[in-house]
């Protein structure tokens, strides 16, 4: 049987769907955002294929970025959290300043890598690619399991306040999917 050449694969698009309210008063359109009113709303959808990492980008395949320490007062630094109360299930993201993120998702415990960029971009987006190093194995909070090697790139956009930031597939409000708040 002849060989079919393979493509790289795409980051997937933002699936138009309700995302839930992350947190009380908080709204997915960060109304003090310039074009924030055009933005789709996001997906608990592409929220949890996010993380069983289906966003892969051809970039997180084809070379092993090293981890990028950061300052220690960098803006994306802590403890970031979204609500999944359609799942009953919540996701928490510890950011490191040696360049290493913490996941706990339903039963998952994930250990990252990442690289994001020291300041955004003139459109305001941090680019971002992480890979899995660490898991125990445990489904997430949509019944996935992470692998040790997965990889996922793509943007985030940092809320003035800096107490939350939208995940996003690129540099648009409209291919934003989830929003994350700051754990105090």
């Amino acid at each position: 049987m002849p060989r079919r050449a393979m493509r790289p694969a795409q980051p997937l698009p933002a699936m138009p769907m309700r995302l839930p309210a992350t947190h009380a008063g908080t709204n997915m359109a960060f109304p003090s955002f310039a074009g924030a009113e055009d933005m789709n709303k996001g997906t608990l959808f592409s929220t949890l294929m996010w993380t069983a990492g289906l966003l892969v980008s051809p970039l997180a395949h084809a070379q092993d970025s090293p981890r990028t320490p950061l300052p220690p007062d960098h803006p994306l630094l802590g403890t970031w959290r979204i609500d999944l109360p359609d799942l009953k299930c919540f996701e928490e993201y510890e950011l490191r300043a040696d360049g290493t993120k913490r996941s706990v998702s339903g039963e998952e415990r994930n250990e990252f890598e990442f690289t994001v960029s020291p300041t955004p971009s003139d459109k305001g987006f941090y680019r971002w690619t992480e890979k899995v190093v660490k898991t125990n194995g445990q489904p997430d909070c949509s019944g996935n399991r992470g692998e040790v090697g997965q990889a996922v790139s793509g943007f985030i956009k940092l809320h003035p306040g800096q107490d939350k930031f939208l995940l996003c597939t690129g540099e648009d409000f409209k291919r934003c999917f989830a929003e994350f708040y700051r754990k105090r």
